[in-house]
């Protein structure tokens, strides 16, 4: 054998190359789900933390004030703020008077000093409504605050325009109970809704029996204006869309198909009032007692057990794996 063989016999030829490269890819293609679903496990513990500080801080906010943070802390009535009067509302009953007279703010808003952030809060006027607090890039309320976000959601931008005013978006949502929206439809029937100030006590199906608060997906194919309707910072009569959530629909509900991308507000206030994720399969969501359950979508019990769950005082215990 000459020296010039020997050296041809130590190479590839092209189809053992080509042979490489395909077992190489075939490797990768078997490796990328399962480091997608590693990656989207630590999401979901991620989100799963967040909410858990989310329902720390609301039980801290219990023990000083007496009773859980309002879902969304308006002024009733004519008084300055208020985008129209509501008073038809507090004579029939519908909705109370704020537990804090003259201020606004969201349950995200209140927690604020329980999760760290007390710099945050003294700096929002909450005596005023939420513009006053959004103008320009460097407002307080265009302040992103990474607990409030979940790693799995579908956040575009992390800081919404609405004209010259700024707001730091959210993901998690109060439980205000069957339905949040459209605000003058309300069921009031949670345990964070509109002016609410529930107590412990109140819950009387029992504080592990209760949704406190959930996620809320903003991705939605038939409507991308979608992730534009949230922001802690939101604190107006309209503003429970931003804010809170609740079980008029199953858990990831989305608009049907052919729907967009001007739905109809019998479609739309359901899709803003329903608890959803980027998790595949469900979303988490935080009980009463600050402990933190994954809800699948095809969940034991369907929608009836999760209104069920949504409400404090129906007398039903459920007691399932969700």
């Amino acid at each position: 054998m000459n020296l010039k063989t020997q050296r041809n016999s130590n190479g590839f030829t092209l189809v053992e190359l080509l042979v490489v490269i395909a077992i190489i890819g075939i490797l990768i293609g078997m490796l990328l789900p399962a480091v997608q679903s590693v990656r989207e496990a630590a999401r979901r513990t991620q989100c799963a933390n967040n909410m858990r500080q989310l329902g720390l801080a609301c039980l801290n906010f219990e023990s000083t004030y007496e009773f859980l943070p309002p879902g969304l802390n308006t002024p009733i009535g004519t008084q300055t703020g208020m985008i129209s009067p509501n008073e038809d509302l507090v004579v029939s009953g519908l909705i109370e008077q704020p537990p804090f007279p003259g201020k606004f703010g969201s349950w995200l808003f209140w927690i604020l000093p329980f999760m760290e952030q007390d710099n945050i809060r003294t700096e929002v006027d909450c005596t005023v409504r939420e513009f006053s607090n959004a103008i320009g890039d460097d407002s307080i309320a265009a302040q992103v605050i990474e607990s409030y976000l979940c790693p799995s959601d579908f956040i575009p931008m992390r800081v919404i325009s609405f004209g010259n005013f700024r707001f730091g978006v959210n993901s998690y949502f109060g439980n205000a109970g069957t339905k949040s929206w459209f605000w003058r439809e309300a069921s009031q029937d949670g345990v964070l809704y509109i002016n609410s100030d529930t107590k412990l006590a109140d819950i009387q199906d029992g504080t592990s029996n209760t949704i406190l608060a959930g996620e809320r997906f903003s991705f939605e194919p038939e409507w991308e204006e979608l992730p534009n309707h949230r922001g802690w910072a939101w604190s107006n009569a309209f503003s429970s869309q931003d804010c809170l959530a609740g079980t008029v629909a199953p858990i990831n509900f989305t608009l049907p198909m052919g729907t967009g991308p001007d739905p109809e507000f019998d479609i739309l206030d359901p899709r803003l009032s329903s608890f959803g994720s980027g998790h595949p399969g469900g979303c988490n969501l935080v009980f009463c007692d600050g402990s933190v359950r994954f809800a699948s979508e095809s969940g034991n019990g369907g929608l009836i057990n999760l209104q069920r769950l949504s409400i404090p005082d129906d007398g039903e215990l459920i007691n399932l794996d969700l």
